[in-house]
């Protein structure tokens, strides 16, 4: 074996080395980027809830005092008496 070839030789490894490390650290950011996809869901839905409580606090504190807050408290109790009214005119037809 020549020197050219030898040469050769070393590049061809070196760029395979260098493909095997690049192709485990995209398998490491894959698996980093699913682990973050899966917390991010998890802080989406703890976020849904944190919402949903407080606006049945808001609701219920509405009902409890007056002034602005007991006016939102009569909009989504028309809001939902609206929906039920829709849900029954679907259920008759």
């Amino acid at each position: 074996m020549n020197d050219f070839e030898l040469a050769l030789k070393k590049k061809i490894n070196k760029v395979i080395i260098g493909y095997k490390k690049i192709k485990d650290d995209k398998r490491i950011l894959e698996e980093e980027n699913k682990k973050l996809k899966n917390t991010l869901t998890e802080k989406e839905e703890e976020i849904e809830v944190l919402i949903n409580k407080y606006n049945r606090l808001q609701f219920v504190r509405g009902i409890e005092s007056g002034g602005d807050e007991k006016e939102y408290a009569l909009k989504q109790i028309n809001n939902i008496v609206r929906e039920i009214n829709k849900c029954i005119t679907l259920l008759n037809t």
